[in-house]
Parts: structure tokens; sequence; C-alpha cells
């Protein structure tokens, strides 16, 4: 959107204070301290798309709060996640859609989540010495207190896929005999609340989700799964039960970079 422009003023004791601008930065709307954004009390000058704007702003400031600290807000750094102008444009009309519905649409947070989680799977993937090393960097920035990452927002993704996929329930149940040995009806209505986020779900029932998705949407499996998110949440699951690994080598032969995964696979195998 970029209709504002943020001045932030840093302060020596507490967390900097930012001034809110047109574009232009011919009027200023008023300012607030980076941890107390309801501080801010010029809503009623902005435009909708400017209210939208600094929403996202916000909330990327809380974000940062909430995962890391106080004190990082005095360290903000302009990090450019490079994105193509229709994806952007997708987000603009979908903040305004939820906007108008009064819903909170908060992409900060599932990012700076799942770069936190990407971490976290990288460094349990280590071997001893350099897992040593990367917990002592975790440390540092408060993050080392539990090595397992959380995936939630994975997971809703993983069902809200699901969520398209005709006979979805019976896949499931198939799926959950076939891979783990259950005997487990999974309902339309706890598919729709797992992907909302409003029920938590089983390890196996997660990678029997993800396994259908590898059947029937390859495609969409590698656009919201990173390969690490792939092994963590469905291949470490099955090996687990004792399914060959040429089995799940067959199973991840359509995706682009296959060879790259087959080999994680194989090094998973043999640690």
């Amino acid at each position: 959107m970029k209709k504002l422009s943020f001045a932030v003023k840093a302060n020596m004791n507490k967390p900097p204070r930012v001034h809110v601008q047109s574009a232009d930065k011919k009027t200023t709307y008023g300012s607030f301290q980076a941890n107390h954004c309801d501080e801010f009390n010029g809503w009623d000058k902005l435009s909708q798309e400017e209210t939208i704007e600094l929403n996202h702003y916000m909330n990327n400031l809380k974000a940062i709060e909430h995962y890391f600290s106080t004190k990082a807000l005095s360290e903000q750094k302009d990090f450019r996640i490079r994105l193509p102008s229709s994806f952007m444009d997708t987000l603009d009309e979908l903040s305004t859609l939820c906007f108008e519905e009064h819903l909170d649409l908060n992409v900060y947070d599932a990012m700076i989540s799942a770069a936190i989680g990407q971490l976290k799977i990288a460094t349990a993937g280590l071997s001893d010495d350099k897992k040593q090393h990367a917990l002592t960097l975790l440390k540092q920035l408060g993050l080392s207190e539990n090595v397992k990452t959380d995936v939630s927002l994975k997971i809703q993704a993983v069902f809200s896929e699901l969520l398209s996929i005709h006979n979805k329930s019976e896949k499931l149940y198939q799926k959950a005999k076939i891979l783990f040995n259950k005997d487990k009806s999974i309902a339309p209505k706890t598919i729709e609340e797992i992907a909302k986020g409003e029920l938590s779900t089983s390890k196996w029932l997660v990678a029997c989700a993800i396994d259908i998705l590898l059947e029937e949407k390859p495609d969409m499996v590698q656009k919201i799964l990173s390969d690490n998110d792939i092994l963590f949440l469905w291949a470490n699951p099955l090996l687990k039960t004792q399914i060959p690994i040429t089995e799940l080598v067959v199973k991840i032969d359509g995706l682009q970079n296959s060879e790259k995964l087959k080999n994680k696979l194989n090094s998973m195998n043999h640690q």
C-alpha cells in the first residue's frame, strides 16, 4: 500500500517512538512508543488504506516483542523479503476484506514464527558439536528454552489444503489404518476446526494428511511446507513406524526438488 511513512526516533532508556506520517511526509498523524501501539490516537485522521497499513506495521512490532523481547524493538533491521506484486496486491485486497469484516490478518506473526521454527528444525538436525554452537546462538536470542518448534501454522495450512479434497474423511481413515494401524474416523467438521486453528491434532494425523496431499496436490505441498517441514511433520513419524524408506522415496518422487529431499531422507535413516 505504502500510503504512510514511519519515522522511528531512538530513545536511550525506552523503546523507540514511531511517528506516523503521510507518504510525502507533509502530515504527521500522531505517534506511539513501539511497545505501546495503543498510544496512537490519530486513527480518525487516516483513510481506510492507511488504517490497514498502520495495523500491519503494528502487527510487525507486536510480533517482534512477542517472539524476541521489548529490547529488540530498538534493533529493527530493514531486511527486505522480495515478493511478487501479484502476491502483495492480493495481500492488500484480502486485508481490505478482513478489515471490513473486523478480522485481524497478521502475516508478521506467521512469518516470524515460521522463521524461528526453521532455525530450530535446522538446529535439531545438526551434528552434536555444531548443534551446541547453534543452541548457544539461539540462547542469545532467548529462543533455546525449547528446541521443539511450534508448527501449528504449518499444520493449519496442511488441513486447509485438505478441505478441497474429495472424500477427505474417508481417505484420512484409510491412511490412518494403513500407515499407523489406527482405527480412527475424522469428521469433516474436525478437519475444518484443525484448519482454523480451533483444534489441535496428533502427529500421526498430520502425517496422514500430508501423505494424501503428496498424492493429490504435490505442487501445493512445497508451497506450504519447506523441506524441513516435510521431513519433520511427515517423514519422521512414518520412519518411526518402520515403514521402509524406499516407500517414502517413491511418494516424494514427483516433487520438484525430490533428489535433495531423498538425500535428506537417507541421512535421517542413518542417524
